[in-house]
């Protein structure tokens, strides 16, 4: 008896433990290679997370729809993504969190292809690629969004685009350099690793479009109807987020912020410095503009574009799409 009361003891023991142990684990959603992540990056590499008590579990998917698709099948507990996949699937999940306006997409163009356009300035310099295939990360896709609204601004129908989806990183660069695109939306540091290999030259990015520049380009969501305390723990890890942005953006830290940036991305020292220059003259980093807040004109802006490319059927309210949590 004795013997059985001991073995139940440690059972019970063993099963509070693992109760203990999954009660901090939170699984997020993360695109390698994303300048988004940025934050999240920062809080695992400082020890951001750790200090919050949140066993933090990175689960990765390839692109903005796969980040919403993680969280409908359960597969994550919340994740950051881009505005519009989230917009359309409002009815199931909601906004928790601000935006992350960290960058613009670039426009990169091959070599070889209308390098003539290189002589020609916006909106100008945009008609004559309206006949490249553009490589997007995924179909209906924010970089979609973002290449039709930057061709629409210019006078160009986005029903002539010829869009292909070639994923982010390794593969997009691949896909431009073999000329399986003519055109591709990347982030800041996608483009200055094209520019510094010499595989293309960036057009223009969504940041020199006015109707572009202040859209919010994600948001912090989760699946509706979340438990009192799955909320705890998304208000830590926003905590989280929110003091990896501080640290980043605080002057004293810039060598040892860029050290960080360029370990996660790999990055050469000549990348390095493309995509500082590139991004943000005279701050060097990729988080300025990084914040928690979310800016209600920008969504509905966003709302407009969205409608108007028939990737939303119907308006989508800021009150409907929204249940913000306090980082605590």
């Amino acid at each position: 008896m004795l013997t059985v009361a001991a073995l139940g003891l440690s059972l019970l023991t063993a099963c509070g433990g693992r109760d203990s142990a999954s009660s901090n684990t939170l699984r997020i959603g993360y695109i390698a290679g994303s300048a988004a992540s940025l934050p999240d990056m920062i809080a695992k590499e400082r020890g951001i997370f750790e200090d919050a008590g949140l066993n933090v579990q990175f689960v990765n998917t390839d692109s903005g729809p796969g980040l919403v698709n993680l969280l409908l099948s359960e597969s994550v507990d919340v994740t950051w993504a881009p505005t519009s996949n989230v917009l359309a699937a409002t009815e199931k999940v909601q906004i928790v969190a601000g935006t992350v306006r960290s960058y613009g997409f670039e426009l990169v163009r091959r070599k070889g292809f209308a390098d003539s356009s290189t002589s020609l300035s916006y909106p100008d310099n945009l008609q004559a690629l309206a006949e490249g295939r553009v490589g997007i990360s995924a179909t209906a896709s924010y970089a979609q969004v973002m290449a039709e609204g930057m061709f629409n601004e210019a006078g160009v129908a986005p029903g002539n685009l010829d869009f292909l989806s070639v994923g982010v990183g390794p593969t997009s660069r691949g896909a431009l350099k073999s000329g399986q695109v003519d055109l591709l939306m990347a982030n800041p540091v996608t483009a200055a690793e094209l520019q510094v290999a010499g595989d293309g030259d960036p057009v223009i990015s969504t940041r020199d479009i006015p109707a572009l520049k202040n859209l919010p380009e994600a948001a912090y969501v989760t699946k509706r109807g979340i438990s009192k305390a799955q909320e705890e723990k998304v208000a830590k890890y926003l905590e989280a987020a929110e003091e990896a942005i501080t640290w980043a953006q605080s002057e004293s830290n810039i060598e040892d912020f860029d050290a960080l940036l360029t370990q996660v991305y790999g990055l050469s020292p000549d990348d390095a410095e493309a995509t500082a220059e590139r991004y943000n003259p005279g701050e060097g980093n990729l988080i300025g503009e990084y914040g928690l807040s979310f800016d209600q004109g920008g969504f509905d802006e966003l709302v407009a574009i969205l409608l108007k490319g028939k990737l939303l059927t119907e308006k989508v309210s800021y009150d409907e799409a929204t249940a913000l949590i306090e980082p605590r």
